[in-house]
């Protein structure tokens, strides 16, 4: 069950706690550009300058479960190729046209 919204001490404090157990294995500032947060967040964060959400304390806290396998994964995920788009609108924005066989 998620803490409720207004326990923000539960929160800093698992925030506290992840970012803790993630920082043997990555930086705060790899972490940050690898999940897409902005310089300093998690210092931020860490210090209790700024409330987190409930969604990024658990995305870190499933990080922190299996740091080098799940950032291992993380890293892997992000290499990977764009997947082509299943939009039927071309790269100009206009409208693919089939023709039939």
């Amino acid at each position: 069950m998620l803490p409720k919204t207004r326990d923000k001490v539960e929160l800093q404090r698992r925030v506290r706690q992840v970012i803790d157990q993630l920082q043997p294995f990555i930086s705060q500032r790899k972490l940050e550009l690898l999940i897409g947060l902005s310089q300093g967040y998690l210092s931020r964060l860490r210090w209790g300058n700024s409330p987190p959400s409930a969604i990024l304390v658990c995305a870190l806290a499933l990080l922190a479960k299996d740091p080098k396998g799940r950032l291992q994964e993380l890293q892997g995920y992000w290499a990977e190729p764009e997947p082509a788009s299943e939009d039927p609108l071309d790269q100009d924005g206009r409208e693919e046209i089939v023709q039939p066989l």
